[in-house]
Formats: structure tokens, C-alpha cells, sequence
């Protein structure tokens, strides 16, 4: 009865690691969504972009 016990342990232990990589591999293909999500959509010009672009994003009126 031990035997069956640590065989039932062993299995146990593996679909709980099985688990814990299957929701790591899910938030990570929504972190990689978000950044070209956010790539795409250009909502927030850093700095250097704006320098990059002569001030395409935020052209001061002269």
C-alpha cells in the first residue's frame, strides 16, 4: 500500500508542475500580446521617438 501511495504522490507532484508551466506559458503569451499590442498601437511616444520623428507626435505650433 505504500508503493500505491507513492506512485499516486509522484503523479500528483507531476500534474501540479504540469500546471504551474501551463499557466506561465498562458501569462506569457499575454505579456507578448500587451507589448505588440502596445507596439502596434503607438499610444505612448517615448521621448526619443518624438526626437526620432521631429516632432510628428507633438508638434509645437509656431
Amino acid at each position: 500500500m505504500d508503493l500505491v501511495s507513492a506512485i499516486v504522490n509522484i503523479i500528483y507532484f507531476l500534474l501540479v508542475l504540469y500546471l504551474i508551466s501551463w499557466f506561465a506559458r498562458k501569462i506569457n503569451k499575454i505579456e507578448e500580446r500587451l507589448i505588440r499590442l502596445e507596439k502596434n498601437l503607438n499610444l505612448f511616444p517615448t521621448k526619443t521617438k518624438m526626437e526620432k520623428s521631429n516632432g510628428v507626435f507633438f508638434s509645437p505650433k509656431e
